[in-house]
């Protein structure tokens, strides 16, 4: 065989081996293999650096990662260690970088070059702008927060910038939570911000509120009061659920609780001067004599006994001295006593039977002189 013969053959033999590795690689991968081929380097489309030895991963091995164009920069840049998976995971970058990646040993080095590429973007990014006195901007992909997402803030359109400003335009940066944190106007003003991910973005233009209008606006009802905790003081990630941390709130501010000062006011009760008048004391002191029934009204027997009682003239009959001044009148009926129609003189008292208006004739008791005892007519 001539020696150029052999010489096809070998390169056959080598082209052969390149595609066979080829194929071997994942798909979008780099591959390199040291000149023992003992030591083989591999690095993914997603920034995953992979070394073995004899299809063995090799731990503590070095990774040195070179950025190849000098003006680029990468936060990778700079020497790695193996894991025990002999692996290194390369952070994504913000834009496609060209880098040289160098994996050795005490033996033996590979190297080898390969571009890695920035994230295509994000799936669903969407922008909040909240304001509760300070104006919170938060930046998410789906339900994940976006650190070091861009964010814009410039007076909307329309607003005249000549009488109108707001201290807070400017370009920000997402903290680790997503979000950016600005101060509230002095003036309501109306804003447009705008949240950037590579080559995605999405704006919002928002009308925010002075900020004494902000401290003065209380909520008008519990409703509200209520739906304010959540969209702003609800934490998602409290171990505790959510639930629990609504129905604590509602607990706590219950219109239905009784406040602090809550009872009778302080000038409650009765007055100082309640009770019964100074004159009203025990009996059996000095005061006696002004307590109980009236003088008048004590029991038979005192020194007063003609003060009290039924009065003088209302006494029972048969007292001769002055019979005719009790009982019935003395023409109220005939009486037995011929003597009732005596001369003048009869019964001397003012209120007696006197000539001038006593019984001195028949005509002065009994029925009239017409009433005769017959029937009428006679």
């Amino acid at each position: 065989m001539s020696d150029q013969m052999k010489r096809c053959r070998l390169l056959v033999t080598a082209l052969a081996l390149v595609v066979v590795l080829a194929a071997l690689a994942p798909i979008g991968t780099v591959a390199a293999e040291s000149a023992s081929d003992d030591l083989e380097l591999i690095v993914s489309d997603d920034g995953v650096v992979s070394v073995t030895a004899n299809e063995t991963p090799v731990e503590n091995a070095t990774v040195e990662v070179t950025i190849v164009d000098e003006n680029a920069s990468y936060a990778g840049d700079g020497n790695h260690t193996t894991d025990a998976d002999g692996e290194v995971e390369l952070p994504e970058p913000e834009d496609d970088v060209d880098v040289s990646v160098t994996a050795s040993t005490d033996e033996e080095s590979v190297e080898t070059t390969t571009t890695l590429e920035a994230a295509d973007g994000v799936e669903d990014l969407s922008l909040d702008v909240t304001q509760n006195g300070d104006v919170l901007v938060e930046v998410t992909d789906g339900n994940e927060s976006l650190e070091n997402a861009a964010v814009g803030v410039t007076l909307a359109d329309g607003e005249d910038a000549e009488n109108v400003s707001y201290a807070e335009t400017g370009e920000y940066t997402t903290d680790e939570n997503g979000t950016v944190s600005l101060a509230g106007p002095e003036e309501p003003v109306d804003v447009t911000i705008t949240a950037t991910v590579g080559d995605d973005s999405v704006e919002e233009t928002v009308g925010l509120e002075s900020v004494d209008e902000q401290e003065t606006e209380e909520p008008e009802n519990f409703g509200q009061l209520l739906q304010e905790f959540k969209e702003n003081e609800l934490n998602a990630s409290d171990d505790e659920p959510r639930g629990l941390q609504i129905a604590s709130f509602v607990v706590e501010n219950n219109p239905g609780n009784a406040p602090a000062h809550a009872g009778p006011p302080a000038h409650a009760g009765p007055p100082a001067h309640a009770g019964p008048p100074a004159h009203a004391g025990q009996p059996g002191g000095d005061n006696e004599s002004t307590q109980g029934p009236p003088g008048h009204a004590g029991p038979p027997g005192s020194d007063n006994e003609s003060t009290q009682g039924p009065p003088g003239h209302a006494g029972p009959p048969g007292d001769d001295d002055d019979e005719s001044g009790q009982g019935p009148p003395g023409h109220a009926g005939p009486s037995d006593n011929d003597d009732s129609s005596s001369s003048s003189g009869g019964s001397s008292s003012s209120g007696g039977s006197s000539s001038s208006g006593g019984s001195s004739s028949s005509g002065g008791g009994g029925p009239p002189d017409h009433a005769g005892g017959g029937p009428p007519g006679n």
